[in-house]
Protein backbone atom coordinates (compact mmCIF):
# COMPACT_ATOMS: atom_id res chain seq x y z
CA UNK A 1 0.00 0.00 0.00
CA UNK A 2 0.86 3.77 -0.37
CA UNK A 3 -0.51 6.54 1.40
CA UNK A 4 2.53 9.31 -0.09
CA UNK A 5 3.75 12.34 1.20
CA UNK A 6 0.52 13.74 2.30
CA UNK A 7 -0.80 10.82 3.94
CA UNK A 8 2.41 10.72 5.77
CA UNK A 9 2.04 14.45 7.01
CA UNK A 10 -1.50 13.76 7.98
CA UNK A 11 -0.04 11.46 9.71
CA UNK A 12 2.44 13.08 11.50
CA UNK A 13 0.36 16.27 12.62
CA UNK A 14 -2.64 14.74 13.36
CA UNK A 15 -2.06 10.87 14.64
CA UNK A 16 1.41 10.94 16.06
CA UNK A 17 0.48 14.17 18.50
CA UNK A 18 -2.71 12.12 19.81
CA UNK A 19 0.07 8.99 20.89
CA UNK A 20 2.77 10.14 23.10
CA UNK A 21 3.41 6.86 24.71
CA UNK A 22 4.14 5.35 21.66
CA UNK A 23 6.89 3.51 21.50
CA UNK A 24 6.84 1.48 18.29
CA UNK A 25 6.07 2.09 15.00
CA UNK A 26 6.68 -0.14 11.44
CA UNK A 27 6.00 1.60 8.27
CA UNK A 28 7.27 -0.79 6.18
CA UNK A 29 4.26 -1.97 4.49
CA UNK A 30 3.81 1.34 3.02
CA UNK A 31 5.81 3.74 0.50
CA UNK A 32 7.10 7.29 1.48
CA UNK A 33 8.98 9.78 0.14
CA UNK A 34 11.24 12.23 1.74
CA UNK A 35 9.82 15.20 2.46
CA UNK A 36 7.02 12.36 4.53
CA UNK A 37 10.00 10.79 6.18
CA UNK A 38 10.56 13.94 7.14
CA UNK A 39 7.40 15.40 9.16
CA UNK A 40 7.39 12.08 10.08
CA UNK A 41 10.96 11.70 11.91
CA UNK A 42 10.33 15.67 12.94
CA UNK A 43 6.61 14.50 14.64
CA UNK A 44 7.80 11.38 16.36
CA UNK A 45 11.00 13.55 18.06
CA UNK A 46 8.90 16.18 19.32
CA UNK A 47 5.54 14.44 20.35
CA UNK A 48 6.47 10.69 20.82
CA UNK A 49 9.33 11.13 23.18
CA UNK A 50 9.72 7.17 24.00
CA UNK A 51 9.62 6.41 19.93
CA UNK A 52 13.41 5.89 19.33
CA UNK A 53 12.87 5.02 15.26
CA UNK A 54 10.34 4.65 12.35
CA UNK A 55 11.00 1.31 11.23
CA UNK A 56 10.86 0.87 7.10
CA UNK A 57 10.76 5.06 6.83
CA UNK A 58 14.43 5.72 5.31
CA UNK A 59 15.01 8.84 7.15
CA UNK A 60 17.10 11.45 4.97
CA UNK A 61 19.14 12.56 7.91
CA UNK A 62 21.61 14.83 5.94
CA UNK A 63 18.51 16.97 4.58
CA UNK A 64 16.71 17.56 7.91
CA UNK A 65 17.09 19.13 11.38
CA UNK A 66 19.81 21.44 10.23
CA UNK A 67 21.34 18.12 8.86
CA UNK A 68 22.88 17.27 12.54
CA UNK A 69 21.15 14.31 13.94
CA UNK A 70 21.30 10.59 13.12
CA UNK A 71 18.55 9.78 15.50
CA UNK A 72 15.15 10.81 16.86
CA UNK A 73 16.84 10.60 20.33
CA UNK A 74 19.79 12.70 19.14
CA UNK A 75 17.49 15.46 18.25
CA UNK A 76 15.69 15.68 21.04
CA UNK A 77 18.94 16.06 23.30
CA UNK A 78 20.19 18.45 20.99
CA UNK A 79 16.39 20.32 21.09
CA UNK A 80 16.43 20.94 24.83
CA UNK A 81 14.36 22.96 26.53
CA UNK A 82 13.25 24.13 23.33
CA UNK A 83 11.53 21.02 22.77
CA UNK A 84 8.42 22.77 23.93
CA UNK A 85 8.01 25.14 21.41
CA UNK A 86 8.05 23.27 18.82
CA UNK A 87 4.97 21.43 20.66
CA UNK A 88 3.31 25.04 20.18
CA UNK A 89 4.05 25.73 16.50
CA UNK A 90 2.22 21.97 15.71
CA UNK A 91 -0.16 23.05 17.81
CA UNK A 92 -0.23 27.16 16.49
CA UNK A 93 -0.78 27.75 20.16
CA UNK A 94 -0.41 31.94 19.60
CA UNK A 95 0.33 32.96 23.19
CA UNK A 96 2.85 30.56 23.05
CA UNK A 97 4.38 30.68 20.30
CA UNK A 98 4.90 34.80 21.34
CA UNK A 99 6.21 33.78 24.38
CA UNK A 100 8.95 31.62 22.48
CA UNK A 101 9.80 34.22 19.94
CA UNK A 102 10.23 36.85 22.41
CA UNK A 103 12.36 34.56 24.93
CA UNK A 104 14.39 33.27 21.63
CA UNK A 105 15.60 29.67 21.17
CA UNK A 106 18.05 28.93 23.86
CA UNK A 107 19.51 26.00 22.35
CA UNK A 108 22.57 26.16 19.80
CA UNK A 109 20.59 26.28 16.84
CA UNK A 110 21.29 27.43 13.06
CA UNK A 111 17.68 28.80 12.69
CA UNK A 112 14.88 31.22 14.14
CA UNK A 113 12.09 30.83 15.56
CA UNK A 114 10.27 32.17 13.08
CA UNK A 115 12.37 30.12 10.31
CA UNK A 116 10.67 26.88 12.43
CA UNK A 117 7.50 28.24 11.75
CA UNK A 118 8.50 28.88 7.60
CA UNK A 119 9.74 25.82 7.08
CA UNK A 120 6.54 23.94 9.10
CA UNK A 121 4.46 25.84 6.51
CA UNK A 122 2.64 27.41 8.98
CA UNK A 123 1.38 30.86 7.13
CA UNK A 124 -1.77 31.61 9.77
CA UNK A 125 0.27 31.29 12.36
CA UNK A 126 3.36 33.08 10.70
CA UNK A 127 1.07 36.19 9.85
CA UNK A 128 -0.89 35.85 13.72
CA UNK A 129 2.78 36.26 15.04
CA UNK A 130 3.93 39.14 12.90
CA UNK A 131 0.75 41.20 13.55
CA UNK A 132 0.59 40.32 17.39
CA UNK A 133 4.11 40.54 18.35
CA UNK A 134 5.25 43.50 20.05
CA UNK A 135 9.11 43.45 19.37
CA UNK A 136 11.23 44.51 16.42
CA UNK A 137 12.01 41.95 13.74
CA UNK A 138 14.19 41.37 10.90
CA UNK A 139 12.57 39.86 8.40
CA UNK A 140 15.68 40.00 6.03
CA UNK A 141 17.85 38.68 8.58
CA UNK A 142 20.42 35.62 7.62
CA UNK A 143 19.93 32.46 9.07
CA UNK A 144 22.81 30.81 11.09
CA UNK A 145 23.18 28.43 7.88
CA UNK A 146 22.59 30.94 5.46
CA UNK A 147 19.29 30.94 4.71
CA UNK A 148 16.68 33.78 4.50
CA UNK A 149 13.44 33.73 5.60
CA UNK A 150 12.08 34.10 2.04
CA UNK A 151 14.57 30.84 0.87
CA UNK A 152 12.76 29.17 3.64
CA UNK A 153 9.41 29.52 2.46
CA UNK A 154 10.50 28.39 -1.05
CA UNK A 155 12.59 25.55 -0.07
CA UNK A 156 9.25 24.23 2.41
CA UNK A 157 7.04 24.94 -0.88
CA UNK A 158 4.86 27.46 1.07
CA UNK A 159 3.78 30.14 -1.62
CA UNK A 160 1.49 31.51 1.83
CA UNK A 161 4.38 31.96 3.96
CA UNK A 162 6.35 33.39 1.02
CA UNK A 163 3.20 36.44 0.77
CA UNK A 164 3.08 36.72 4.48
CA UNK A 165 6.48 37.37 4.27
CA UNK A 166 6.58 39.67 1.69
CA UNK A 167 3.54 41.68 2.62
CA UNK A 168 5.48 42.17 5.96
CA UNK A 169 8.37 43.85 4.31
CA UNK A 170 10.48 41.21 3.56
CA UNK A 171 13.22 41.83 0.72
CA UNK A 172 14.24 39.92 -2.61
CA UNK A 173 17.94 40.40 -2.62
CA UNK A 174 20.89 39.30 -5.59
CA UNK A 175 22.50 36.91 -2.20
CA UNK A 176 23.20 33.33 -3.48
CA UNK A 177 22.02 30.78 -1.02
CA UNK A 178 22.15 27.24 -1.60
CA UNK A 179 18.26 25.39 -1.47
CA UNK A 180 20.18 22.14 -1.56
CA UNK A 181 22.06 19.94 1.12
CA UNK A 182 25.84 21.08 -1.54
CA UNK A 183 27.82 23.23 -0.27
CA UNK A 184 28.99 23.45 -4.50
CA UNK A 185 28.91 27.13 -5.36
CA UNK A 186 27.83 26.35 -8.71
CA UNK A 187 24.64 24.97 -7.19
CA UNK A 188 23.92 28.03 -5.34
CA UNK A 189 21.01 30.58 -6.73
CA UNK A 190 19.35 33.92 -5.56
CA UNK A 191 15.70 33.32 -4.16
CA UNK A 192 14.23 34.41 -7.27
CA UNK A 193 15.74 31.97 -9.55
CA UNK A 194 14.38 29.12 -7.31
CA UNK A 195 10.83 30.81 -7.56
CA UNK A 196 11.24 30.94 -11.29
CA UNK A 197 12.25 27.51 -11.32
CA UNK A 198 9.92 25.76 -8.61
CA UNK A 199 7.70 28.41 -7.69
CA UNK A 200 3.86 28.52 -8.26
CA UNK A 201 2.08 31.05 -10.70
CA UNK A 202 0.83 32.38 -7.14
CA UNK A 203 4.45 32.65 -5.14
CA UNK A 204 6.22 33.87 -8.61
CA UNK A 205 3.40 36.46 -9.45
CA UNK A 206 3.77 37.51 -5.34
CA UNK A 207 7.67 37.87 -6.02
CA UNK A 208 7.53 40.32 -9.21
CA UNK A 209 4.82 42.11 -7.57
CA UNK A 210 6.95 43.08 -4.99
CA UNK A 211 9.59 43.87 -7.42
CA UNK A 212 7.89 46.48 -9.37
CA UNK A 213 5.11 47.64 -6.48
CA UNK A 214 4.29 50.53 -8.77
CA UNK A 215 3.89 50.93 -12.96
CA UNK A 216 6.96 54.02 -12.42
CA UNK A 217 9.15 51.62 -9.94
CA UNK A 218 11.77 51.59 -12.15
CA UNK A 219 11.96 55.59 -12.39
CA UNK A 220 12.14 55.85 -8.68
CA UNK A 221 14.91 55.53 -6.72
CA UNK A 222 15.48 52.22 -5.73
CA UNK A 223 15.47 51.25 -9.18
CA UNK A 224 19.14 49.56 -8.94
CA UNK A 225 18.29 47.23 -5.91
CA UNK A 226 15.39 46.20 -8.39
CA UNK A 227 17.92 45.76 -11.42
CA UNK A 228 20.53 44.21 -9.16
CA UNK A 229 17.91 41.39 -8.29
CA UNK A 230 17.05 40.87 -11.78
CA UNK A 231 20.10 40.42 -12.86
CA UNK A 232 21.79 38.55 -10.30
CA UNK A 233 23.48 35.38 -11.57
CA UNK A 234 22.91 31.81 -9.87
CA UNK A 235 26.73 29.93 -9.59
CA UNK A 236 26.37 29.12 -13.17
CA UNK A 237 26.20 32.04 -14.42
CA UNK A 238 22.70 32.46 -15.72
CA UNK A 239 20.62 35.37 -14.77
CA UNK A 240 17.47 36.03 -13.16
CA UNK A 241 15.85 37.88 -15.48
CA UNK A 242 16.37 35.35 -18.65
CA UNK A 243 14.80 32.59 -16.49
CA UNK A 244 11.94 35.01 -15.68
CA UNK A 245 11.55 35.31 -19.85
CA UNK A 246 11.81 31.83 -20.73
CA UNK A 247 9.68 30.59 -18.05
CA UNK A 248 6.77 33.25 -18.87
CA UNK A 249 7.38 32.31 -22.84
CA UNK A 250 6.59 29.13 -21.71
CA UNK A 251 3.79 28.58 -19.68
CA UNK A 252 2.22 32.13 -21.83
CA UNK A 253 1.99 33.20 -17.85
CA UNK A 254 0.10 36.31 -17.86
CA UNK A 255 1.25 39.22 -15.45
CA UNK A 256 0.39 42.64 -14.59
CA UNK A 257 4.61 43.48 -14.21
CA UNK A 258 4.98 41.73 -18.03
CA UNK A 259 5.27 44.84 -19.81
CA UNK A 260 8.08 45.63 -17.51
CA UNK A 261 10.05 42.62 -17.90
CA UNK A 262 9.60 43.25 -21.72
CA UNK A 263 10.61 46.48 -21.29
CA UNK A 264 14.15 45.12 -18.90
CA UNK A 265 14.90 42.21 -21.44
CA UNK A 266 15.54 44.63 -24.53
CA UNK A 267 19.22 43.83 -25.36
CA UNK A 268 19.39 47.50 -26.43
CA UNK A 269 18.89 48.50 -22.81
CA UNK A 270 21.30 46.02 -21.26
CA UNK A 271 24.64 47.75 -21.33
CA UNK A 272 23.15 50.70 -19.71
CA UNK A 273 21.26 48.03 -16.69
CA UNK A 274 24.73 46.46 -16.03
CA UNK A 275 25.86 49.49 -15.01
CA UNK A 276 24.63 49.77 -11.56
CA UNK A 277 23.99 51.91 -9.21
CA UNK A 278 21.30 52.82 -11.79
CA UNK A 279 20.21 56.46 -10.89
CA UNK A 280 16.35 57.61 -11.78
CA UNK A 281 15.96 59.93 -14.45
CA UNK A 282 14.45 63.16 -13.93
CA UNK A 283 12.72 65.47 -15.94
CA UNK A 284 12.62 69.00 -15.56
CA UNK A 285 9.47 70.75 -17.08
CA UNK A 286 9.99 74.77 -17.56
CA UNK A 287 7.05 76.91 -18.43
CA UNK A 288 4.50 79.59 -16.77
CA UNK A 289 1.52 78.38 -14.25
CA UNK A 290 -1.40 76.17 -16.63
CA UNK A 291 1.34 75.50 -19.26
CA UNK A 292 0.04 71.91 -19.06
CA UNK A 293 3.57 70.64 -17.14
CA UNK A 294 1.69 68.58 -14.70
CA UNK A 295 -0.13 67.04 -17.47
CA UNK A 296 2.19 66.01 -19.69
CA UNK A 297 4.48 64.20 -16.92
CA UNK A 298 1.42 62.30 -15.83
CA UNK A 299 1.35 61.44 -19.87
CA UNK A 300 4.85 60.35 -20.52
CA UNK A 301 4.72 58.09 -17.13
CA UNK A 302 2.05 56.68 -18.43
CA UNK A 303 -0.52 57.39 -15.63
CA UNK A 304 -3.56 57.83 -17.27
CA UNK A 305 -5.89 57.90 -14.26
CA UNK A 306 -4.07 60.99 -13.11
CA UNK A 307 -4.19 62.50 -16.68
CA UNK A 308 -7.53 61.86 -17.13
CA UNK A 309 -8.15 63.22 -13.23
CA UNK A 310 -6.79 66.52 -14.08
CA UNK A 311 -8.32 66.92 -17.26
CA UNK A 312 -11.45 67.19 -15.46
CA UNK A 313 -10.21 70.50 -13.52
CA UNK A 314 -12.07 73.63 -14.44
CA UNK A 315 -8.69 75.01 -15.68
CA UNK A 316 -8.91 72.27 -18.64
CA UNK A 317 -12.92 72.35 -19.24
Amino acid sequence: NSIGDEGAKALAERGLPSVPQLTQLNLSWISIGDHGAKALAESASIWCTSLDELAGVNIPWSSIFGGTSSSLSDYRRKLGNDLSCFQWIWREDLDQCLACLRNGLQGSHSRSFLGFVVERRKAVLLEQLLDAVDIQLDLNRTEGDGHSLLSLAVHAGSAECFEVLLARGAKLSPKLVSLSTSSDSMKKSTVLHEVIRTGSDEMLNAALKSIFPADDALLKPGASEIIQVLLAQDGLGRAALDELIDRMRRSDMRSATASHVKLLRSEALRPYLERVPLFPPRLHFCGPGAAGKTLLRHQLLRQTRKAKDLKRKEFYA
